[in-house]
């Protein structure tokens, strides 16, 4: 695996999670998510 596909992954994982915490129709998933990934640069 190289850069690429670490980062093709990481969004993967991200994306996956926004859909379950929209599933849920709660926030807390998305809070735990912007403290883990908010200081990334995310492009």
């Amino acid at each position: 695996m190289n850069k690429g596909d670490d980062k093709w992954l990481a969004e993967k994982v991200i994306f996956e999670s926004l859909k379950v915490a929209e599933e849920l129709n709660t926030g807390k998933l998305l809070d735990q998510l912007e403290s883990m990934f908010g200081d990334m640069s995310i492009a």
